[in-house]
């Protein structure tokens, strides 16, 4: 059975770990990785740390795709290693308390300046580390963008939700603050294409978040799918008309490039990074204000002509960002260090 999906960074490390011939090995928890990678090359984590890290040369490389290396001992390493950095969420977003935000930044300074390498998922992240971290040589940093898995793609599939209502959106989770989720609800909730349009989130059905739309009076207005694999997904991207993602700060950010591919259009945030690997695909609005969210969803509404046009650059741009770019290109900068 396919897992269900993941948040970006786990999905990036699944991309590039599980589904690749990259790597030798992978390190990790056995009872995660058991199911969707040949045992014969897993490493559990304990394994590597007590009998294998004190073993390694200068021969060897480790790839560390989550940020930060505070789960190995990686000062005692004499191996080669490449870092792969998503953001600087805790420094761009209060998403933790001021104590947890120095410990990440001490965190990401030393495995930045540890790191032989480092794989920057944008070029907002690398100025980003710049901003944040001078002291972090910029030639060492490589840019090389995230990928769209090959699951999202357009196709004409029957309605697995039938519904009354003419228009309809997606919008994930809550997940942790910078995510936006509640101006972006309110946002839906104010509009005036409200009465007619449907929200799809990935939200569980709990008697809790139940009553949470029943005192908005939205209950009738979403339809709360849980946790949904890529091929379910795949399905509601294709009979969405838009995806909201309003999140105040990205690394990256797929999801809008997931729904594009699947000919959905996107209102995104009006932010540097959606610039950036967005272009001119989706309707922008101020990720601050509900008001500006509402006038997005309006104009997805009021104007089909234009809505078109987005969809073909939005499917035009996702086309971009394919698995195999993403793997050759960590591929190359791997034997690079091999050279080194």
């Amino acid at each position: 059975m396919q897992p269900a999906r993941w948040g970006g960074l786990k999905r990036y490390i699944e991309y590039i770990s599980i589904n690749t011939n990259i790597y030798d090995y992978v390190i990790g928890d056995r009872n995660i990785l058991e199911d969707i990678y040949p045992k014969e090359k897993i490493i559990a984590s304990e394994i590597f740390t007590e009998e294998i890290a004190d073993f390694l040369t200068e021969q060897d490389i480790l790839h560390f795709p989550a940020n930060l290396m505070t789960d190995l001992k990686y000062n005692k390493l004499r191996c080669k290693t490449i870092l792969t950095f998503h953001d600087c969420i805790p420094l761009r977003v209060k998403v933790s308390s001021e104590q947890e935000t120095k410990k990440w930044k001490r965190d990401a300074r030393t495995a930045l300046g540890r790191a032989d390498m480092v794989i920057a998922v944008s070029q907002t992240t690398k100025d980003d580390i710049g901003f944040f971290f001078p002291e972090i040589a910029q030639s060492k940093i490589y840019v090389i963008y995230n990928a769209v898995s090959s699951a999202f793609r357009k196709c004409n599939i029957n309605k697995s939700i039938e519904t009354p209502y003419k228009y309809s959106y997606f919008l994930g989770r809550t997940r942790i603050r910078h995510k936006n989720f509640w101006r972006s609800l309110l946002a839906f909730r104010f509009s005036k294409y409200y009465k007619s349009s449907l929200l799809f989130t990935t939200l569980s059905d709990t008697p809790k978040i139940n009553s949470l739309f029943l005192i908005l009076g939205m209950r009738k207005h979403v339809y709360l799918l849980g946790d949904l694999t890529d091929d379910e997904m795949n399905d509601v991207f294709n009979q969405i008309d838009a995806i909201i993602f309003m999140s105040l700060y990205e690394g990256f950010g797929l999801p809008p490039l997931e729904a594009m591919s699947c000919g959905a259009v996107a209102i995104c945030s009006d932010t540097e990074i959606s610039h950036e690997i967005y272009e001119d695909a989706p309707y922008y609005a101020n990720p601050y204000k509900i008001a500006d969210i509402m006038r997005a969803i309006a104009l997805v509404s009021e104007d089909p002509d234009l809505r078109e046009k987005k969809k073909e650059i939005g499917q035009m741009i996702s086309a971009r960002y394919k698995l195999d770019k993403m793997v050759l290109a960590t591929a190359d900068l791997i034997e690079q260090l091999k050279l080194c």
